[in-house]
């Protein structure tokens, strides 16, 4: 276990958080701009190539971890929290200097600093290049895997139309090349071994539906993608599934073996998945790496409650509209959608807006006519007409509680 507990006080948006994490799977949510991206860049310990304004009052002051942008005997006086990494006895403090450009000065262990695997929100989707001739001397995928890190972050903050699928596909092709080998190319063993496994992976972590078998190289150095639904080119896979496909690809890079230790942060990471996919995205990629401890943003519930055995936080604000950590329960019982959405993400009606607005109106004029005999057949008669037939029991019971002043729970 990587990761141990994240502190914030009082600063920027936060007021007091206190994250615990579990050792297979934390889940963050919240209201947007509640901080939940800014607590991954924290962990990672990137937080911003670029100095990042923010307000102080009425000053404009910059927040960065480079210290090319600070001078080097900064003061440091302010302790906004701190990380406990790993086994480590001593947590990571995170402190502020007086300057003018906020360097949060903070220290990862060096044993966790290249474990530490993140994705931020904005992930491209693939995008086809013709591949003129392979790489048949490909760089080990551990470089390869950090090369497509470094430019997701960088893609996610800049008008750059790049598409790490080249890199990936290369890669994949000089595996399948070099690892069998033909009368022309040596076979070698490391690059056959790559391949198996990585394919392997793929078979875990892709959803059942679309049957996943094999992938080959077909003319002119093209990766196809053979599934029991039909056979795609690797480049113009669907966005779903080239966004599990770069996750996959990038986390087994980092690892020497998909048994290996890591810590994986995922920022919004139902990103591009189908309902369908975002219930099963988590089980099958914590079977796939069992060592792996994974930290995700989300505003999915069907994300949120797809893994029994994991702690889910919510940020939300205070009566002074701070920021605060609450740590949801959900393992006593089986959550429904409509719990989660209510529970973590703060949504207590789950159907569209527009008839919570018809239901809303046609309790409000109930009761304030007061419950009568003519009550349930008015209920019955407008939600009929809406086409709302099933809300007719909700409906009556919520008239009945607030007659009675009893609380309504709209998702009971």
């Amino acid at each position: 276990m990587i990761l141990n507990r994240i502190i914030l006080e009082d600063w920027r948006q936060f007021d007091s958080v206190d994250i615990r994490f579990h050792p297979k799977l934390t889940v963050l949510s919240g209201v947007n701009g509640c901080g939940k991206t800014t607590i991954l860049k924290l962990i990672h310990g990137h937080f911003e190539n670029v100095a990042t304004p923010v307000l102080d009052g009425q000053n404009l002051l910059y927040v960065s971890r480079q210290r090319d942008l600070i001078a080097t005997d900064s003061v440091y006086d302010r302790n906004i929290g701190c990380i406990y990494f790993g086994d480590e006895a001593v947590p990571s403090e995170l402190l502020l200097p007086v300057e003018k450009f906020h360097h949060i000065d903070y220290q990862i262990p060096p044993k966790y600093r290249e474990r530490i695997i993140f994705f931020p929100a904005h992930r491209r989707p693939f995008s086809y290049i013709n591949l003129t001739s392979p790489n048949l001397n490909p760089e080990h995928k551990s470089t390869i895997a950090r090369k497509i890190q470094i430019s997701m972050i960088r893609n996610a903050r800049a008008d750059n139309t790049y598409s790490n699928s080249i890199d990936i596909r290369q890669a994949i092709v000089a595996w399948i090349l070099n690892g069998y080998g033909s009368s022309r190319v040596q076979f070698q063993e490391i690059y056959k071994k790559n391949f198996e496994e990585f394919e392997a992976i793929l078979k875990q972590v892709f959803p059942p539906e679309i049957g996943f078998k094999r992938l080959t190289v077909v003319e002119n150095y093209n990766l196809l993608v053979e599934t029991e639904s039909g056979n795609f080119f690797f480049d113009v896979f669907s966005g779903g599934l080239s966004s599990i496909l770069e996750l996959a690809w990038i986390i087994f890079g980092y690892l020497n073996t998909p048994t290996d230790e890591a810590l994986v942060l995922i920022d919004e990471a139902e990103i591009h998945l189908h309902a369908s996919m975002q219930r099963t995205l988590l089980p099958n990629f914590i079977s796939a790496f069992p060592n792996v401890q994974f930290v995700v943003t989300t505003h999915s519930p069907l994300v949120a409650n797809s893994v029994k055995d994991s702690w889910i936080y919510v940020l939300k604000h205070n009566s002074e509209k701070r920021i605060l950590s609450e740590l949801i329960d959900i393992n006593d019982e089986a959550y429904s959608t409509a719990q989660i959405l209510r529970d973590v993400f703060g949504v207590s009606f789950s159907m569209p807006l527009w008839v919570e607005k018809e239901f809303e109106a046609l309790i409000s004029r109930c009761t304030a006519s007061g419950f009568n005999e003519s009550t349930i057949p008015l209920i019955r008669e407008e939600l009929t007409k809406l086409g709302l037939a099933s809300l007719i029991p909700k409906a009556i019971m919520k008239v009945v509680d607030e007659e009675c002043g009893r609380p309504n729970d709209q998702n009971s």
